[in-house]
C-alpha cells in the first residue's frame, strides 16, 4: 500500500509541475504504518562471523557493512557519503549529508545542517580503512568499463553507475547476507544499535558513544 501511494503521489506531482492539476490529491493521504523489526543488537561474536562470511563470499557490500558497525552511521548518512569527505590515508571521515526525500518523494543527496550533531568527524578502525581502500578500488574499475556512462555524484557507494543506490535495494541485500552468516535477523538500524552496544560493553563513555553516533542527546 506504502509503494502505490508513492508511486501515486509522484506521478500526479508531476501532474502539478506540468499544471495539469492545481494540487496533488495524493499528497494529503496517510498511509498504513509498516510492522516495525525488532531493533535488536548483536553480540561481538554475531558481528563477526557476519563480517567473517561476507569477506568469505566476497560480498560487494562488505565495506558498508564493516562500516556501519564500525562508524555507526545511520544508513542514509553512509550512501550519501562522497569520498571528498573521507580522508583513507588519515582513517577518517566527516559526515556532513545523508539521502532524504523532496516533496514530490523523490531520493536525493542532501547537506545535514553544520550546527546539527549529525555533522561530525568519524575515526575508522583499520580494518574498516582496509576494506573502503578495496572497495574504491574496485569502483575505480567499473567507472573505468563504464566510460561516459558513469555519473560521476562522487558517492562511495554506488547503483552500480555512480548514481545513488535506493535504501531498499540495500535492506534486501542485508537480509540475504545475514542469512548467509547464519545470525539473527536484524533490522538494517540495528547495525548501529550494535555499533553503539559494543562500544558501551568495551568500556567507552556514554558522550564519546554520543558524540560518534551523532546524537543530539
Amino acid at each position: 500500500v506504502r509503494l502505490s501511494v508513492t508511486v501515486l503521489n509522484a506521478a500526479l506531482a508531476d501532474a502539478v509541475e506540468w499544471r495539469l492539476l492545481a494540487e496533488n490529491p495524493a499528497a494529503r493521504l496517510r498511509t498504513p504504518r509498516p510492522a516495525r523489526r525488532d531493533k535488536r543488537a548483536w553480540n561481538a561474536d554475531q558481528a563477526r562471523a557476519f563480517l567473517a562470511e561476507a569477506d568469505r563470499a566476497a560480498d560487494p557490500d562488505r565495506a558498508l557493512w564493516r562500516l556501519l558497525l564500525d562508524s555507526g552511521m545511520r544508513i542514509g548518512e553512509a550512501l550519501a557519503l562522497a569520498w571528498a569527505d573521507a580522508d583513507l590515508a588519515a582513517g577518517s571521515l566527516r559526515v556532513r549529508r545523508t539521502l532524504t526525500r523532496d516533496e514530490a518523494n523523490k531520493v536525493y543527496v542532501g547537506e545535514i545542517p553544520k550546527t546539527d550533531a549529525g555533522n561530525r568527524a568519524v575515526e575508522l578502525d583499520a580494518a574498516t580503512v582496509a576494506a573502503l581502500k578495496t572497495h574504491r578500488a574496485a569502483q575505480n574499475a567499473r567507472r573505468l568499463e563504464l566510460g561516459p556512462l558513469w555519473n560521476d555524484h562522487g558517492l562511495a557507494f554506488d547503483r552500480g553507475d555512480g548514481r545513488p543506490v535506493a535504501l531498499s535495494t540495500i535492506r534486501a541485500r542485508f537480509d540475504r547476507a545475514a542469512a548467509a552468516a547464519g545470525v539473527p535477523p536484524l533490522d538494517l538500524h540495528g547495525l548501529r544499535h550494535t555499533c553503539a552496544t559494543l562500544l558501551m560493553e568495551a568500556g567507552v563513555p556514554l558522550p564519546v558513544v554520543q558524540e560518534r553516533l551523532g546524537q543530539a542527546s
